[in-house]
């Protein structure tokens, strides 16, 4: 059942536009503005744009492969443990992807920003491969700490549960 459901998120996410992913972009854009002081506005077709910073954040960046992955992983965690996910487990886990999807892509980016910023001379010549290793290294970090604070609760929720 787990597959079919990645399945089918894969095929909206294919057929998606930016406005139906404004669910993952638009916290995430909030947070930007937040952190770089800087203003955005939303266009249709692209996204959010900060065209003080020179970035869009549009349906590539919306985070929703992480999401997956992310979900993938901790309803894995849980099979390992229980042969099915209950409907609290499912809910723990679709909120702690959630939230560790709008964490790492706000950090992804910022992090693409200050080194656009730190080095702009290299930024303009690198910018794909810096943008893409940037990406690669924060989602692994941020899937590697989930997986644990969500390993460490699961454990801690098991005990309180057979305790009882």
């Amino acid at each position: 059942m787990l597959g079919t459901l990645f399945l089918c998120a894969k095929i909206f996410y294919k057929y998606a536009n930016i406005s139906q992913l404004l669910w993952l972009v638009k916290p995430v854009a909030i947070w930007i503005s937040l952190l770089t002081n800087a203003e955005m506005y939303w266009d249709d077709s692209s996204g959010y744009v900060f065209s003080s910073l020179g970035i869009c954040i549009e349906k590539s960046c919306s985070g929703f492969n992480f999401l997956l992955i992310c979900s993938a992983m901790l309803s894995y965690l849980i099979l390992q443990k229980n042969k099915q996910i209950s409907p609290k487990y499912a809910l723990s886990i679709l909120l702690m992807s959630y939230l560790s999807t709008i964490v790492s892509n706000t950090t992804r980016i910022c992090f693409s920003i200050l080194l656009s910023q730190a080095f702009p001379q290299n930024w303009i010549v690198h910018h794909s491969s810096v943008h893409q290793g940037v990406g690669v290294l924060t989602n692994l970090f941020f899937l590697i700490f989930t997986y644990l604070v969500f390993q460490y609760l699961f454990k801690t929720s098991l005990q309180h549960e057979k305790s009882s």
